[in-house]
């Protein structure tokens, strides 16, 4: 016997005790169970000429088996009693002399290695016995679930078997893969000429990168892959318009719809109003214009202003593309639909500056945040009041033909109003503040000047005197003027100055919307007296260094008076306020 099972890897087995005859036992059983009816491994019965074959194995395997078991009470040599059973000298089988040749140790680890999994690839391979045999049934050549499911069940077990164990399937899998890649490439890249889906040609993809990447498989591959790169965006436009044909939308729906479009949008740009494609488009319309009415408007909203951006933009673009005969129409409503966003957007910007209004008030001190929320107001109420003049003008008529009832009867510019009472809120705040503010300034204001500068007390330092005295008795009065501090008068001038016309331009900016609002009338009121008690001050400030001039040389009189006259030229200190005389002497000065 020129090969035989024993060797020295199998004595030292044998010997080594329970540990390692404990392997040798499980791998025994595991042969004598795929031959215990004298069966070939996988199924099938055993052609004549292999029978005595399969035989002798049993019988070898039975015998090592109980050798084993036995704790080895035989010397090895008496193995050969049983190896030499029906000439198995002349009947080895080529796999089994592989074993042997790399040692039973190595082969008795690579079959413990992968009985589990070849257990449950055999299972497998009924089933996919059953779907190739259903799949030729039906008379096709090919099915991408079936061409799925096997390459998944490869994926899953092959690492894991001997090599060549799924030699059979890979085949049948090629088979398939090659007839699907030859049906998908021979398809036109065109709309509506492709019937295959684009997860169809990456499972394709999919089974060859399983397959052995031999010449003629990369061929096939790279094959599909540049049809399949060349008809990326057919692809993706057939899925869009699939998904457009629905009576409505939820969430996942749009948003998916939504997320596939930037592919898809420059193929619908050239097409004619009455292609299929456009026709879709059209009729999907009415389903997002429902979706809008049901997530933009109310105060239940649960969309984030982000999604609500997207889903407006979208929208807005596919009433564009649809070239439906009421577009105009349309996209008025969509003006009220994105002026709408832009409210929430802006209310959730401003939401984010502080837990009170207080804090947010402080916080946007230049007003900028609300200045945008504003203006988003303004917006939606513009946009709302085009929709009502669009609905009662002629264009709106000649679309009454509209088929669709839900289009037809838009009424976004009807729907409850956005909850803006946080902006108002935060308006009549602003004006308060500034209320507080001029009430500051002008008790500041108050305890520089005292009554000195303000006609209509007794204090005044012009009491009594009418606008036709003589120079001498403004003289004899300006000494009431010694105590007045004109230096720290014109400067809280200057800064009460800049804080009022901060004060106006926010009367300016938000006045339209805040005209009726009474804290905004009584800002208004307060900042006019004051603006005119500010002003009487300076004036008292200019009349007391005329005064000062009157009694200086010619040379520091001049210098006293250049800066008032240019003050009152420039109209910053009103001449009509200043007593004639006093005017009189500056003229006469400067002369």
């Amino acid at each position: 016997m020129k090969m035989t099972f024993y060797n020295d890897h199998l004595n030292q087995m044998i010997k080594a005790g329970p540990a390692v005859g404990d392997k040798l036992v499980y791998v025994l059983e595991q042969i004598l169970d795929q031959i215990k009816v004298a069966g070939l491994p996988g199924g099938g019965d055993v052609p004549e000429q292999l029978q005595g074959t399969v035989g002798a194995i049993r019988d070898v395997c039975e015998g090592l088996h109980v050798l084993c078991n036995a704790g080895s009470p035989y010397k090895p040599d008496g193995v050969l009693l049983i190896l030499n059973h029906k000439g198995m000298q002349d009947i080895m089988m080529a796999g089994l002399k592989m074993a042997i040749q790399s040692g039973w140790s190595q082969a008795c680890n690579d079959v413990l290695r992968t009985t589990a999994s070849l257990k449950a690839w055999q299972l497998s391979v009924s089933t996919i016995e059953e779907k190739v045999a259903a799949v030729k049934a039906g008379g096709s050549d090919f099915d991408f679930a079936c061409i799925g499911y096997i390459a998944e069940r490869l994926e899953s077990c092959r690492q894991n078997l001997r090599e060549g164990t799924t030699a059979r399937t890979e085949e049948q899998l090629r088979g398939m893969t090659e007839k699907a890649t030859e049906a998908i490439v021979s398809s036109d890249i065109a709309i509506g000429q492709i019937s295959y889906e684009d997860q169809d040609i990456k499972t394709v993809l999919k089974a060859w990168s399983l397959l052995r990447q031999d010449a003629p498989t990369r061929t096939a591959a790279a094959r599909l892959q540049k049809w399949h790169a060349e008809a990326a965006q057919v692809l993706a436009t057939q899925k869009f318009l699939e998904k457009c044909k629905v009576e409505s939308f939820d969430d996942a729906a749009l948003f998916e719809l939504i997320k596939s479009f930037p592919l898809c949008k420059s193929v619908f740009v050239g097409l004619q109003e009455d292609d299929a494609s456009i026709a879709v488009l059209r009729s999907c319309l009415s389903p997002l214009f429902q979706w809008l009415s049901l997530n933009v408007f109310g105060t239940g909203v649960s969309k984030t202003t982000t999604e609500l951006q997207q889903a407006a933009d979208f929208i807005g673009e596919v009433v564009i593309l649809s070239q439906h005969s009421a577009k105009d129409w349309l996209l008025k409503n969509m003006q009220v639909v994105q002026a709408n966003v832009k409210v929430r957007n802006s209310q959730d910007a401003y939401s984010k500056l502080g837990q009170t209004l207080e804090e947010k008030v402080h916080r946007d001190r230049r007003r900028n945040m609300l200045v945008e929320y504003m203006r988003a107001v303004e917006a939606s109420q513009a946009a709302a009041k085009d929709v009502e003049q669009f609905r009662a003008g002629d264009r709106f008529r000649d679309g009454e033909d509209i088929e669709d009832e839900r289009l037809r009867t838009l009424n976004f510019h009807e729907k409850a109003p956005l909850d803006v009472s946080e902006f108002i809120d935060a308006v009549k705040l602003v004006c308060h503040n500034f209320k507080e503010e001029i009430k500051s300034m002008a008790s500041a204001l108050k305890e520089i000047t005292g009554d000195l500068c303000n006609p209509d007390m007794p204090g005044y330092w012009r009491a009594g005197l009418s606008n036709d005295c003589e120079l001498d008795e403004l003289k004899a009065k300006a000494k009431s003027l010694k105590d007045f501090k004109g230096g720290q008068c014109m400067d809280v001038h200057s800064k009460y100055t800049k804080e009022l016309k901060d004060i106006s331009e926010f009367q300016t900016t938000f006045g339209p919307v805040a005209a009726s609002f009474e804290i905004m009338k009584e800002l208004g009121s307060d900042k006019e007296c004051f603006e005119k008690v500010l002003q009487q001050a300076r004036v008292a400030v200019c009349e007391g260094i005329i005064l000062l001039a009157v009694q200086s040389t010619r040379a520091v009189a001049n210098k006293l008076l250049l800066d008032e006259a240019a003050a009152i030229a420039g109209g910053s200190v009103p001449e009509s306020m200043i007593h004639p005389k006093l005017i009189e002497a500056k003229n006469n000065l400067l002369s």
